[in-house]
């Protein structure tokens, strides 16, 4: 079926000329630190992180004065947004909202090196920069 052919098509909300990548992020992967290895091994110097399929297994969010760790097992990813670079000391926050076993609702920024992917994260990625 044509609707299973790849082809070379223009991406939604993604300006002309930037590459883009789709990866699968496996179980007890930091998000982050895969997208910094992506960014490297394609030589991208900075990438937006975007992802809206997945899970985290008890993610840490960081609040002002505190830290708050959902109970594992796991929560569903319900969007991420963030920025990575090939060099970690120019990262910025990873905001996601998630939704917990009970159905609660959670958001903020997420300590991505203790907030693992639980089953899988489908992670996109934009290059930023020419």
């Amino acid at each position: 079926m044509p609707v299973f052919t790849p082809h070379r098509s223009a991406v939604a909300g993604c300006p002309a000329g930037k590459r883009v990548i789709l990866a699968r992020v496996l179980p007890g992967q930091d998000l982050q630190a895969t997208a910094r290895q992506l960014c490297v091994e394609h030589g991208w110097k900075q990438a937006s992180m975007r992802a809206s399929i997945g899970s985290l297994v008890g993610p840490t969010f960081l609040r002002a004065g505190y830290e708050a760790t959902l109970p594992a097992p796991c929560a569903e990813l319900v969007t991420l947004i963030g920025q990575v670079s090939a060099d970690a000391a120019l990262d910025t926050s990873v905001q996601v909202l998630v939704g917990d076993s009970g159905g609660a609702v959670h958001g903020g920024t997420i300590d991505p090196a203790r907030s693992p992917v639980a089953v899988t994260v489908e992670l996109f990625l934009i290059e930023d920069g020419p």
